[in-house]
């Protein structure tokens, strides 16, 4: 079995929505990183394309903070699809110094993806 793909996250470039984002990440080698798409595992988060879903924003917004005011942040890489990484997210908190997964805080609230039916 293969081992897992941790990523440190540098910088976030941009939040499409509470579960698609653009990061730059360290690849851990020679001073290598590499700008993806990742979207969180589990989560189905609001769409924030159309500008006037106060939800989406609401929750695009959390995500940025969260990600803004931790000390620390990784992403764990679980495949590949549609040209995007699909990653679980951490971020350590400054209070107790533990690494929380961002994505289990979207399901815990709700934004649980359930695959459609054909």
């Amino acid at each position: 079995m293969l081992a897992k793909s941790i990523y440190k996250i540098e910088a976030v470039k941009n939040i499409y929505s509470g579960d698609d984002l653009i990061l730059l990440l360290d690849l851990g080698h020679d001073g290598l990183y590499r700008l993806t798409r990742c979207r969180l595992v589990g989560v189905d988060a609001p769409s924030t394309f159309n500008n006037d879903n106060e939800e989406a924003i609401n929750l695009k917004n959390f995500v940025s903070k969260a990600l803004n005011s931790s000390s620390d942040a990784y992403v764990e890489v679980s495949s590949y699809l549609n040209n995007s990484w699909l990653v679980t997210l951490y971020t350590k908190d400054k209070e107790t110094q533990a690494y929380i997964s961002l994505n289990q805080v979207l399901i815990n609230n709700g934004y649980v993806f359930n695959k459609r039916p054909r």
